[in-house]
């Protein structure tokens, strides 16, 4: 059996990284607007590769217009 040891961050972390406030992240991840959603029980957490690779196709994006 293969452990997956992708490293997860909270919200608040996804908050600091994008400068949007915790209320909008947990807002657009239940619309699946930030990737890399997990829940562990009431906890919500994310996968660090995945909001990176959005932040990296964000920005991207923005640049371009």
């Amino acid at each position: 059996m293969t452990q997956n040891n992708e490293r997860l961050i909270s919200a608040l972390e996804v908050a600091y990284r994008t400068g949007l406030h915790p209320a909008t992240i947990y807002r657009k991840a239940s619309r699946g607007e930030i990737p890399g959603l997990v829940k562990l029980g009431k906890t919500v957490r994310f996968k660090e590769s995945a909001v990176q690779k959005w932040l990296q196709a964000t920005n991207g994006e923005e640049n371009s217009k």
